[in-house]
């Protein structure tokens, strides 16, 4: 998945956290629907002991996270900075669910 620059997705917007969320969370779906993950033609996927499928989902869902984060309003940045500094990074619906 492309990552967005959300500052200026909806630049000259101020956006509440819900409406943002789901605006932003709008633009992540069309992305994925033109530049979802391919499909696997051989069957290796499912025989995978690398678990590469994983990690692709879980870079993706770590982009939509940093997208989210950068774009909130100011008055997050010290839990932004908290969630930023995490080992195991949360997804962006926990994150949302915390500051909504």
């Amino acid at each position: 998945m492309v990552a967005v620059d959300s500052s200026s997705v909806f630049k000259d917007t101020v956006l509440l956290a819900p409406e943002y969320y789901t605006r932003l969370k709008s633009v992540w779906e069309d992305l994925k629907s033109m530049d979802g993950l391919p499909n696997c033609d051989c069957g290796a996927v499912s025989a995978c002991t690398c678990k590469v499928l994983k990690k692709i989902v879980d870079r993706d869902n770590k982009h939509m996270l940093i997208d989210f984060l950068m774009g909130i309003n100011c008055k997050f940045e010290s839990i932004r900075g908290q969630i930023l500094a995490m080992d195991l990074v949360p997804t962006v619906n926990q994150v949302f669910a915390k500051i909504h």
